[in-house]
């Protein structure tokens, strides 16, 4: 599973995806981190990689992506 975040700059917000996004509903850009998660561990973090090897729901709130799903 991938947990996607993408930060807009303009509005000093996150907005959180799981698997895919369409990058088009942002025309003026974005900063994304992908998160990588194989049987509840992360296995790729480009956010925060320490939590690499982690559990993921030790390290985010999983309800961000809620919404997402």
């Amino acid at each position: 599973m991938h947990y996607i975040m993408v930060w807009i700059h303009e509005e000093e917000k996150w907005y959180y995806f799981i698997n895919d996004f369409d990058s088009s509903q942002f025309p003026n850009g974005y900063v994304d981190y992908y998160i990588e998660v194989n049987n509840g561990a992360i296995v790729n973090d480009s956010w925060e990689s320490s939590n690499e090897g982690e559990k993921f729901m030790d390290c985010y709130n999983s309800s961000l992506w809620a919404i997402a799903s």
